[in-house]
């Protein structure tokens, strides 16, 4: 996580983002540093950066998962205890 954006990134809104291992880097950065305002991009190029996103992303996913079970039945028609309860 600790590159700079490159000079001309690939767009991640385009489908020429999957040709190559390069331009899929490449439009990953492109939408990493369009999630951030510009005063930050300097410090995201730095380990600390990285260490602290790295650290966060398994907290994040775990709350999503969790917000996705509360919901599943719901999306699912089928009862919620299917998936909130861990015996099932």
């Amino acid at each position: 996580l600790n590159k700079r954006l490159p000079e001309s990134p690939t767009p991640f809104d385009r489908a020429e983002r999957y040709k190559t291992a390069s331009t899929q880097e490449s439009s990953f950065m492109d939408e990493l540093y369009r999630h951030f305002p510009k005063s930050l991009h300097k410090v995201m190029e730095s380990s600390y950066f990285s260490n602290l996103v790295m650290k966060c992303i398994p907290d994040a996913r775990a709350n999503e998962i969790k917000k996705l079970c509360g919901v599943a039945g719901d999306i699912f028609d089928l009862p919620s205890k299917y998936f909130t309860n861990t015996s099932y």
